[in-house]
């Protein structure tokens, strides 16, 4: 069969010595890699991103890759495509990785507020003007705009191998080339400043519109302000956060057996994503 693509991972630096790995930092990286092949074949062959989607057997002998020869300089290893599927996968990779390293400076000097000074103006506008999304017209939203979604779906996959990278106390002072090679080349290197920018940048969070959710609490932990929330619309589980112990004894007496709550509450956003079926929430008020 005929190569049609390649990934290429290069390291380089105080972990690579006579042009040798460590396992742990291999196979960190390689699975990670495999991880974000798979999701944009997904998102490829489905035009959508969807977080429970799993790959199937048919899937994965679509998408195999193959490991090529390992080379000097530094370490340097291919992963090679033999299918179209996989070439596919390459291409859209690339371009989500080239596009998004080429935007990190400015992203990064974005100012972003912290997440209990972001839910208290949710809170202020909502007890002003009584307004918030359904939870139907919510996750239509949520879904429609799936961009963010697909993106960040693959990026995260690259933030556990560049902590080799990033954290320079640990590892040394390192660096991280990945070469796309498909339909045209993108060529991303990571190094630690680059490497420390992208995890933050990917893992900034922010909220959302006030949105109205019915369902039952199904555990609270007054330490950590935190409770587990059954959504009636979709029977899943979320991750109900509150912020101050007012709003927490405005919620308790809903833990009770066989009790409903009906209440607004803003749902978290990273890298302007969110997961509308069972993505945290931060409590803004019981619904009355």
């Amino acid at each position: 069969m005929p190569n049609l693509g390649s990934i290429q991972i290069h390291y380089d630096g105080d972990i690579i010595v006579n042009h040798e790995i460590p396992l742990s930092v291999l196979a960190r990286t390689l699975s990670r890699v495999e991880a974000s092949i798979n999701r944009a074949h997904l998102i490829k062959k489905h035009g959508r991103a969807e977080k429970y989607r799993r790959m199937s057997s048919d899937d994965y002998e679509q998408v195999k890759f193959w490991i090529g020869k390992a080379e000097d300089g530094g370490y340097k290893l291919d992963l090679i495509a033999k299918t179209s599927y996989g070439r596919q996968a390459i291409d859209l990779l690339g371009q989500v990785m080239g596009n998004f390293v080429d935007s990190l400076n400015s992203q990064a000097e974005e100012r972003v507020d912290s997440i209990p000074e972001l839910v208290r103006t949710v809170q202020q506008s909502y007890n002003i003007n009584n307004q918030a999304l359904t939870y139907e017209e919510f996750k239509n939203m949520a879904e429609q705009d799936n961009t963010n979604f697909a993106i960040r779906s693959i990026l995260k996959e690259y933030v556990p191998p560049l902590q080799y990278v990033s954290d320079t106390e640990k590892y040394g002072q390192n660096y991280l080339e990945v070469v796309f090679k498909g339909s045209r080349n993108y060529t991303v290197i990571f190094t630690p400043d680059k490497a420390r920018m992208f995890k933050k940048v990917i893992e900034r969070r922010t909220v959302g519109n006030a949105v109205r959710y019915e369902g039952e609490l199904t555990l609270l932990n007054k330490k950590e302000r935190t409770g587990k929330f059954k959504n009636d619309e979709t029977g899943k589980i979320s991750l109900l956060h509150i912020i101050n112990d007012e709003d927490f004894m405005k919620v308790h007496p809903y833990l009770a057996p066989e009790t409903k709550i009906s209440f607004v509450g803003t749902p978290l956003y990273e890298y302007g994503a969110t997961d509308p079926i069972a993505g945290d929430i931060y409590f803004i008020d019981i619904d009355t």
